[in-house]
């Protein structure tokens, strides 16, 4: 078929295209997964932290409040 069709295409000094050879790579290895690493534990927040937070979300609000 390539003889065919030689005669339609232009001569040129470019080589022709042969396919590329890819070396084999062992099958004997078995796929290696990568072990996901433990996700820490969230921190538990102390009363005397939820009260600190609670009363600066109070203040925020205070000031929202008082923009508007």
């Amino acid at each position: 078929m390539v003889d065919k069709l030689k005669h339609h295409f232009p001569k040129g000094k470019l080589k022709a295209v042969s396919e590329e050879k890819h070396p084999e790579e062992p099958l004997d290895e078995e796929p290696t997964m990568e072990i996901p690493k433990p996700v820490p534990a969230p921190v538990k927040k102390t009363a005397s932290e939820l009260d600190e937070l609670e009363s600066q979300l109070k203040d925020i609000e205070g000031q929202l409040r008082t923009m508007n």
